[in-house]
């Protein structure tokens, strides 16, 4: 089964003539190629071209594919998964690492930094997660979803990891779900926050160097890339929503015009302390209803 859906990879990837996708060593030209297939795939994917869209993809996955195996060693003990669900993770990472454009947004780091980062938050963790939840127990040091944290003006809040980049939402479709339930029961601000931090791009990017051994032993000097919730972020995308957030938002929820105007006013005229308030009230009630929910 695992070389007859790298076989299909292989073969989507042949049209765009970079050839043999799976010896790619590190170095430069593994980091240029990504690059390449990493626009491409954005690129793609706006002008809706199918074909090149799935040549890229396959492309990224042929990349990446030894993670697959990392993913399947470290989580032996996760018996409810198989070898396909492992090649969907990879997908599901690579696919959010390029809606979130890293790169782009930060030239300081690359496509396969930001690539690596995403496998390393939501692949084996998402793994973890999902274990969990089929056997209806909690696993704190996967969902620290009270986990402090400081932003650059001092101010604690509470982490949610469920809808952030590090999160246990598997689709979008999900925290969909999640932020319509909070409609549902007439949150409105909240929803907008929950909504913001599940499809704005929310992370801090951290990028240090450290010294790893290659298999021959030989020290080498690698970027490291780290994601985390950055409330900072959050509160600066909420205090500017675009003209258009109205309309954007009714194309994804089902919701009263006249609520949800009252709503954006509301937020739009409050000041970044009482945003922090609603930020810290949403995230602490969030943790409360996720369990139940999932």
């Amino acid at each position: 089964m695992a070389s007859s859906i790298k076989s299909f990879y292989i073969g989507c990837a042949k049209t765009l003539g970079l050839g043999d996708l799976t010896k790619v060593k590190t170095g430069k030209e593994r980091t240029e190629i990504v690059t390449k297939c990493a626009n491409g795939y954005i690129k793609a994917t706006k002008e809706g071209d199918e074909s090149l869209r799935s040549a890229y993809i396959s492309a990224l996955m042929l990349l990446f594919w030894g993670e697959i195996k990392k993913m399947v060693d470290k989580c032996r003990t996760v018996a409810t998964l198989d070898y396909e669900d492992y090649v969907t993770k990879l997908f599901e990472c690579i696919n959010t690492a390029c809606e979130s454009q890293g790169w782009i947004k930060d030239t300081n780091l690359t496509a396969e930094q930001c690539i690596r980062s995403v496998i390393a938050t939501r692949g084996i963790a998402a793994a973890f997660y999902e274990s969990n939840l089929n056997k209806n127990k909690v696993n704190s040091n996967t969902c620290s979803l009270d986990t402090p944290l400081t932003d650059d003006e001092g101010h604690e809040v509470t982490r949610l990891d469920l809808v952030s980049d590090e999160t246990s939402l598997d689709s979008d479709l999900t925290a969909k779900q999640f932020v319509q339930s909070y409609i549902n029961s007439n949150k409105i601000i909240e929803a907008i926050i929950l909504d913001t931090i599940a499809f704005d791009n929310c992370n801090k990017y951290t990028k240090k160097t450290v010294v790893v051994k290659d298999e021959n032993d030989n020290e080498n000097k690698v970027n490291k890339v780290t994601t985390e919730f950055w409330a900072y972020k959050l509160v600066q995308l909420v205090s500017s929503l675009p003209d258009d957030y109205f309309k954007s938002f009714k194309t994804k929820y089902s919701i009263n015009d006249l609520v949800l105007e009252a709503a954006i006013n509301k937020i739009r005229a409050s000041n970044n302390q009482k945003l922090y308030k609603y930020l810290a009230v949403t995230l602490a009630d969030a943790k409360t209803k996720v369990a139940d929910f999932m």
